[in-house]
């Protein structure tokens, strides 16, 4: 039996083989998915009954419906872009563990084989410490990429979240406006 097509089992076939390369791809990734779902919160983004917003009290009941399915058509996008947005996070966060994986092997290596750290002569635990630490800088370099950019992805994310519940709140505020339009309806009949 063969074993997957690409790198290491358990790898996300997306980064396989791309390493530390592939966070900037998605850093971008997320931020255009943030910039959207700002836009289709806060402003008209092309909808012809422009940013969404409450409609006025007096507003007849069709011009409320039609607001309110502006309203839904941009949660369904926002959620879209959660979900992406999620999954973006999601192959982040495993390329961060496997670089942080790669960085403690090399450093544990590196203090156990490197001969200038075992050169037979007595040697201070903190310089064998610093050896390794020279070592290892461009990997914990890359350590410290990949935790930004895990760090940029919660944030893209819970912006995506804040965004989508402010719209899922309007939703819901229309639908109470439309319910008690109805109820009024039904009592001046």
């Amino acid at each position: 039996m063969q074993g997957p097509p690409h790198g290491v089992v358990g790898e996300d076939p997306l980064l396989a083989g791309r390493g530390v390369s592939a966070l900037a791809e998605l850093c971008e990734q997320l931020e255009h998915y943030t910039d959207e779902a700002l836009e289709l919160r806060y402003s008209a983004a092309g909808d012809p009954l422009g940013a969404p917003r409450l409609p006025d009290s007096g507003t007849p009941l069709d011009d409320v419906l039609a607001s309110l399915v502006a309203t839904r058509r941009r949660i369904d996008r926002v959620e879209e872009l959660l979900g992406e947005a999620v999954q973006a996070r999601g192959r982040i966060r495993r390329l961060t563990d496997h670089v942080e994986a790669q960085a403690s092997n090399a450093w544990d290596e590196a203090v156990t084989t490197d001969p200038r750290i075992n050169s037979g002569s007595f040697v201070a635990p903190k310089e064998k410490y610093a050896q390794a630490n020279l070592a290892t800088m461009s990997l914990r370099r890359q350590v410290l990429e990949a935790k930004d950019a895990l760090s940029r992805a919660d944030d893209a994310v819970e912006v995506i979240r804040q965004a989508h519940r402010g719209l899922d709140s309007l939703r819901y505020d229309h639908v109470v406006m439309i319910r008690a339009a109805t109820v009024l309806n039904s009592l001046e009949v």
